[in-house]
């Protein structure tokens, strides 16, 4: 699959398996084999499609997974939080990431959530 504009503009390469819109329309998402990774909508790779999973936030960030361990990358492809937990999530009331490795968790907060 591939993307071309309404002028017949190719945007997007076709050689992807899926590509997907996201709710902040600024970002595709893309799978090529059995991993995913992002393009922006002028067509240029944010994301190098390198992730057994990407799971947008409200934010605008992203969840990713890799090998089997978690992390989060900005809108900008920015990588935030290292994608070395086996666990990762938001704690509401204190307002920060929590990762956890190996059955053990944190003890210092990853990163205020933004």
């Amino acid at each position: 699959m591939g993307l071309i504009d309404r002028k017949g503009n190719e945007i997007i390469e076709c050689i992807y398996n899926e590509i997907t819109g996201l709710p902040n329309k600024e970002h595709y998402l893309v799978k090529r084999g059995n991993y995913s990774g992002l393009i922006k909508t002028d067509g240029s790779q944010l994301l190098f499609p390198k992730f057994d999973k990407i799971i947008p936030l409200e934010n605008g960030d992203y969840r990713v997974q890799k090998r089997g361990k978690w992390g989060i990358y900005d809108s900008n492809g920015i990588n935030i939080i290292p994608d070395i937990y086996d666990e990762l999530y938001y704690d509401k009331q204190n307002k920060q990431y929590v990762g956890m490795t190996t059955g053990k968790k944190s003890t210092e907060p990853i990163a205020k959530y933004l």
